[in-house]
């Protein structure tokens, strides 16, 4: 498989969307009539390229995975492997603590006290999980780290403003800055590989471009996301002083959330396999057969900048995938793709029917498709 982007960067680097297009030429953003922007080739692309690589700006194990999964990078962790913590040593029972925040290297634990686990292990997010397993939802908990981030950044930069010198390092640079890595970090054999010609991934920055992704207008907060907001600032109480409250209402979270249900990816990542289980092989290929071994283990949720301009088709040009098994997507060209063509990716199972693909599409982002499948399908009679 060629790349026209390679990268294996133990960190991420922080960057616009001017920014990552930029790093991307093949790739322009161009208005589509109907659909706000997209994407688009502004070169011939062949078949099996990846066309972009992008580390995500916020992203979160799935209720179910939390404890066997990675709470910084989402890889999954082997079964019974000894796992790193992070965060201080604090003996707190909280489901958040730090003994119960897996990583799967000593640079996961590390970047994410850095950049957001610090403040989780104050907190206890254990009621709004078990509400988020039992109500199928995720992004609650997403916006639990974003607040989180929000906290440490806002400490940081109170550290910076009063000149101390514990939130600098010997060089001058601000803690923040080193904080800054990407959730694709992994083994740290996988440093060895970080010499891209391109250098570092990119990924967006969720405190000041979450609000640059597309979101729906709700006139009225829906009462599951007014009871999911409780529960949020109910854990973050000891974080909470009154601007950071203030900052956190109950808009703040519908808008955050708006723009999470419509633009953030599903992680799927492949569970290792217990060795001393004989039969584990023989259970996994018959869940991956079912269909159910992302569902029921190793999943999370993640959202990107530069991706989430990517529009549906049901006969996408680009195949979204997970190479280092972790949140760092790979959109791949699944075949020939012609320059000025647009680059989709596909919002739902694009193996389903006409109507069920529609009636998912219309559920879950508002718009009926009238992609070229979808048309002739319709035009067939197609179901």
């Amino acid at each position: 498989m060629r790349h026209m982007l390679l990268s294996t960067a133990a960190a991420a680097v922080v960057a616009t969307l001017e920014e990552q297009l930029e790093r991307a030429p093949w790739i322009q953003l161009l208005p589509v009539p109907g659909a706000g922007r997209g994407l688009f080739a502004a070169a011939d692309i062949e078949q099996g390229m990846v066309v972009h690589e992008e580390a995500p700006m916020l992203c979160a194990p799935s209720p179910h995975a939390l404890h066997s999964t990675c709470h910084h990078c989402l890889r999954p962790l082997a079964p019974g492997a000894a796992s790193h913590h992070g965060g201080s040593s604090s003996s707190s029972p909280s489901s958040s603590s730090p003994s119960r925040m897996p990583f799967c290297s000593p640079t996961c634990s590390a970047a994410a006290q850095g950049e957001w686990a610090a403040a989780a292990a104050r907190c206890d997010f254990g009621p709004l999980q078990q509400a988020c397993r039992e109500a199928g939802e995720k992004f609650p908990l997403m916006l639990a780290r974003l607040a989180c981030i929000q906290v440490q950044q806002q400490q940081q930069q109170q550290q910076d403003d009063k000149g101390g010198a514990s939130g600098r390092g010997g060089d001058g640079s601000s803690a923040r800055g080193s904080s800054i890595s990407s959730a694709e970090a992994g083994e740290a054999g996988e440093a060895a590989d970080a010499t891209g010609a391109e250098g570092p991934l990119a990924r967006g920055d969720p405190l000041t471009q979450l609000r640059h992704l597309c979101f729906a207008n709700l006139a009225e907060p829906p009462p599951p996301w007014a009871d999911m907001h409780r529960l949020l600032l109910h854990a973050l109480r000891p974080l909470l002083e009154p601007e950071l409250r203030r900052q956190l209402s109950l808009a703040w979270f519908c808008d955050a959330m708006a723009r999470l249900h419509l633009n953030s990816f599903r992680v799927d990542t492949v569970p290792p396999l217990d060795a001393s289980d004989p039969s584990a092989l023989l259970r996994a290929a018959a869940a991956s057969l079912a269909g159910s071994a992302s569902a029921a283990h190793h999943t999370g949720s993640a959202a990107y900048l530069l991706a989430s301009l990517l529009n549906h088709s049901c006969e996408p040009s680009l195949g979204v995938s997970f190479p280092r098994n972790n949140a760092v997507a790979a959109f791949t060209a699944a075949r020939h793709i012609a320059r000025g063509e647009q680059l989709t990716v596909s919002y739902v199972d694009a193996g389903q029917g006409l109507a069920a693909r529609r009636q998912a599409l219309a559920w879950a982002y508002g718009f009926t498709c009238r992609c070229p499948r979808c048309v002739e399908e319709a035009a067939a009679g197609g179901q």
